[in-house]
């Protein structure tokens, strides 16, 4: 049997692109290990990604929940664990899925923050099924140009 590696799973795009998993984080395991795990599937290193895990979390109001099991978590809280999961791995492209589905107007707030922070640091594509995220269309447009 000749075993080969997956040229998708294996390639470049595969550290370059990271998504916010909301649905495939594991519910026994913490925001912060659900960051190592899925770093170290992806062959990222864990540390750097513990390091911006930790900074970011601060900067999305998100330490306290940080150690918090993921299925302990409310629905905003767990988009926003989520969301910091795939910032975290610092690659170059994060993809977001309804980002702010799910979160009330002040995590909403944080949310447009966190983002408007980020975007210096990587390029952020975004899904829209609606646009629900406040000033959403101003935000697209400014990370877009």
């Amino acid at each position: 049997m000749i075993k080969r590696k997956d040229p998708i799973l294996s390639g470049p795009a595969c550290t370059q692109v990271s998504l916010h998993p909301e649905r495939g984080l594991m519910y026994r395991l913490n925001t912060l290990e659900n960051a190592m795990y899925f770093s170290s599937l992806k062959g990222i290193s864990t540390k750097r990604t513990e390091n911006n895990i930790r900074k970011m979390a601060q900067d999305f109001n998100f330490s306290n929940e940080l150690n918090t099991f993921f299925q302990n978590l409310s629905t905003g809280l767990k988009k926003k664990a989520a969301i910091l999961v795939g910032a975290a791995m610092g690659t170059e492209v994060l993809l977001l899925d309804e980002p702010s589905n799910g979160l009330d107007i002040a995590a909403q707030e944080d949310l447009a923050s966190f983002i408007l922070d980020l975007k210096i640091r990587m390029a952020i594509l975004f899904l829209f099924h609606r646009m629900t995220l406040r000033c959403s269309l101003e935000l697209l447009i400014i990370i877009c140009s």
